[in-house]
């Protein structure tokens, strides 16, 4: 078993029954909704939200590469 599901198999053995039921649920949906489907569907039918008709919601979009320093290096330098 790799680490992780080894850590998540301990982690839901201190749950009370309640939070591992809402777990499973959360555990089923992922199985039958894979990308997060169920997520746009919700956020489609609320109106402050608008979600493309591509499939899975989004287009592939590739990374835009900068040149400079990081942004995280800005901002501590900024509080120093």
């Amino acid at each position: 078993m790799s680490p992780v599901k080894e850590a998540l198999r301990e982690t839901i053995e201190h749950l009370s029954d309640e939070d591992a039921a809402r777990l499973l649920e959360v555990a089923r949906s992922l199985q039958s909704s894979p990308g997060g489907t169920r997520t746009l569907r919700r956020l489609a039918a609320d109106p402050a939200f608008r979600v493309p008709a591509y499939p899975h919601g989004f287009r592939h979009v590739e990374a835009i590469h900068g040149t400079g320093k990081d942004p995280s290096q800005v901002i501590e330098e900024d509080r120093r």
